[in-house]
């Protein structure tokens, strides 16, 4: 965090260098970039809780047509996780006059992001048939919620190792051309995201599962079942708040542009 502080300061002084220094903005007619680049990254609410999102190695590429553009990225985090993104927006550049070549990009999107993860430990020790049984249900009891949770299980495996939703996002670069088409540069984003997280989902299915069991058996099965199946296989519901959070990025790319 101390780090991503410093960073943060020296960009907003450039920002306010340019502030001081007559320039020149511009929009690009039309224009194309692809940008590898390195980021750390990290973010609240409770997809971070899981993410280990630095360092980050991975690509960008883009399209802009009259300051509107066009991009996603991909960036890989360790050998399982990953997060990527898809976003439309407005661009505006700047060039600074304090150094040739030097140009100031400011800008806001909207679009989808997503999270991959390695497979959760915890969820795949989970042994269901033996939990079931521990609970005191007859064999036929056990069998019905056996049959009930897996037409609930391929939902659940399928997201447990992901998240995805929706972000807004502001972006500043700082790129220096070091030949025609190509730069260097430093960025900071910020962004505000809704995100279900693959473990919250997964949960959620679970608790599905549990409480259809129990709306049709709750003459016969005995007091508190359904709290504690909920309780021993982790099932929860869905909780709005936890969805929400803000994630940032600090980093630097090479830039192709056309």
């Amino acid at each position: 965090m101390r780090y991503l502080k410093r960073a943060t300061q020296a960009l907003l002084t450039c920002v306010f260098m340019a502030g001081l220094t007559p320039q020149h903005a511009h929009a690009d007619l039309f224009g194309v970039w692809v940008k590898p680049k390195v980021d750390y990254i990290n973010g609240s609410g409770d997809v971070f809780k899981r993410f280990e999102g630095s360092p980050a190695f991975g690509l960008e590429a883009g399209v802009e047509l009259l300051s509107i553009s066009l991009w996603g990225d991909y960036e890989k985090v360790g050998a399982e996780q990953y997060w990527a993104s898809a976003n439309l927006g407005y661009d505006l550049d700047l060039d600074l006059k304090v150094i040739d070549g030097l140009t100031l990009r400011a800008g806001a999107y909207v679009g989808v992001i997503w999270f991959g993860f390695p497979p959760s430990e915890a969820g795949m020790q989970t042994n269901v048939e033996s939990t079931v049984k521990d609970l005191g249900l007859t064999e036929t009891q056990a069998r019905e919620f056996l049959e009930t949770y897996n037409t609930f299980q391929s939902a659940e495996e399928s997201t447990a190792n992901m998240a995805y939703g929706a972000n807004a996002r502001a972006r500043l670069s700082l790129e220096y051309e070091v030949v025609p088409f190509i730069s260097l540069g430093l960025e900071g984003l910020m962004g505000w995201h809704v995100v279900l997280s693959g473990e919250e989902a997964a949960a959620g299915f679970k608790s599905q599962a549990i409480e259809s069991f129990v709306s049709d058996n709750e003459d016969k099965l005995p007091d508190g079942v359904e709290g504690q199946l909920k309780e021993e296989l982790g099932a929860e519901d869905i909780d709005p708040s936890n969805l929400k959070g803000v994630h940032y990025t600090m980093g630097a790319f090479v830039s192709v542009r056309f």
